[in-house]
């Protein structure tokens, strides 16, 4: 049995709770045995053989432990699956096992941390989307819909708030406490609402766009708990022969790459609709996963992900499926950045698809500045659809804006080299040409004369 967190530290302080309790109790204190003195380092049981110790991610290699019970401290704080793997499948020899995973609520909310997926199944099983009887979630937090400001919502994050005479561990008015410091300091805010209202946060710093206001634009809310893979196949066909504006990014050597394709309104009852086709070298796919912690194996098998042959990316793979898509789609443009996509645009010379469909449009502030600030109307006025891509989605929770000093103009840009914006930087460059004089619809004049 195991005590696990992230860091041994972490991980002796849950353990140091058992070992307390065995030395308040003299009857455990007579079954339970304790090797180690300061630190403990293990209670077990000499008749049964049965251990409880502390495990943690950063004591080097944990895999072929047995596990008949582990519970696992600030689930949050895990950066990827390993540990919480190791503790669900080392316990599959066991008849009845129990792992515990405790934790706040994170601040990786939309993101690819074990953390977020559990807490994301939990959703779906409390709303009946699916259905577990091996799997107990217990969520105390507030409401999306509740007032953080409200002593009244503040229980139901805390269900050790009451008062301190009937055993609580501590009132209503220490958390009262906590939310007055966010009103005189509003940096603190993030922290309250996170740490005492257990409602999950974005950790981006300075996000182009907020997530949620991405999320609003799906064409079924997200709180109904969609099916991507539905959505994204009922999409295909019903924009089958529409016409569209395409953006495409294509990687220079290790790297995903994008195609956006972009569907105008036609007429004021619809929204403009977003389908994305995104593509990665087939053999960097499971080294990806484990270095980035990204979901490029899942994706794959849901169909959001394509691989291409080897270690490379192959723009002749890619430039096939952009001449398929050609003959589904009325692709009216494609912009590209001659950069990095010349000799994708080559193959499509080669493959007879028609040059002058294609639009250069480097990246740069001045080409981009446009497209980027009506993307970010379009996505807070929801004149956006689209159908929940979770890769696109990860993509737009890295997206960050880098501002040329002097004129202001901005462009596209990420956190660090791990995130990936190649779907939203081909979106805003298909906006680019839906957008264009060039490509609006022209008027009609008639000359009117009288005999």
């Amino acid at each position: 049995m195991w005590c696990a967190a992230n860091t041994m530290k972490q991980a002796r302080q849950v353990f140091g709770e058992a070992v307390s309790l065995r030395n308040r109790n003299a009857e455990l204190k007579g079954l339970i045995q304790q090797s180690g003195r300061e630190p403990a380092l293990a209670l077990y049981v000499p008749s049964t053989g049965c251990k409880l110790a502390p495990l943690s991610r950063d004591t080097g290699t944990t895999e072929g432990l047995v596990s008949s019970f582990a519970i696992l401290d600030e689930l949050h704080l895990a950066r990827d699956t390993r540990l919480w793997t190791i503790l669900k499948y080392g316990s599959k020899t066991r008849k009845q096992p129990l792992l515990i995973g405790i934790t706040t609520a994170g601040s990786s909310a939309g993101g690819t941390t074990p953390a977020w997926a559990e807490h994301e199944f939990a959703t779906r099983l409390l709303d009946g989307i699916v259905q577990d009887d091996e799997f107990f979630p217990v969520i105390y937090a507030i409401d999306e819909a509740d007032d953080y400001k409200l002593p009244q919502n503040w229980r139901k994050a805390n269900p050790s708030c009451g008062p301190v005479s009937e055993g609580y561990l501590f009132d209503v008015d220490t958390l009262q406490k906590e939310f007055d410091e966010t009103e005189s300091k509003p940096s603190a805010r993030g922290d309250f609402i996170r740490f005492s209202c257990n409602r999950w946060s974005n950790e981006s710093e300075d996000p182009a766009i907020e997530l949620a206001k991405w999320d609003a634009c799906s064409i079924v809310p997200l709180f109904k708990h969609p099916d991507p893979v539905k959505l994204r196949a009922e999409a295909i066909e019903r924009l089958k022969g529409r016409l569209c504006f395409g953006g495409v990014d294509l990687a220079p050597k290790l790297d995903l790459s994008a195609l956006v394709l972009l569907f105008p309104p036609r007429d004021s009852t619809e929204r403009w609709e977003i389908l994305e086709y995104f593509w990665i070298p087939a053999d960097n796919i499971e080294p990806r996963v484990k270095r980035d912690h990204v979901a490029y194996d899942i994706w794959r098998d849901q169909g959001f992900l394509v691989t291409t042959p080897g270690n490379l990316t192959d723009p002749r793979y890619i430039a096939d499926q952009i001449v398929e898509l050609s003959n589904y789609f009325d692709i009216r443009e494609i912009a590209f950045d001659s950069a990095w996509s010349s000799e994708l645009i080559r193959m499509l010379s080669e493959a007879n698809f028609p040059m002058s469909k294609f639009v250069d449009h480097p990246q740069t502030h001045q080409k981009m500045n446009i497209c980027c600030n009506e993307f970010m109307r379009k996505v807070l006025r929801k004149e956006f659809i689209h159908s929940a891509n979770p890769c696109m989605r990860w993509q737009i929770n890295n997206l960050r804006w880098n501002t040329q000093k002097g004129t202001g103009f901005i462009r596209p840009d990420r956190g660090s080299k791990r995130q990936k914006i190649d779907g939203p930087a081909s979106l805003m460059m298909a906006l680019s040409r839906a957008i264009s004089p060039d490509n609006r619809p022209k008027p009609s004049f008639f000359v009117v004369t009288s005999a």
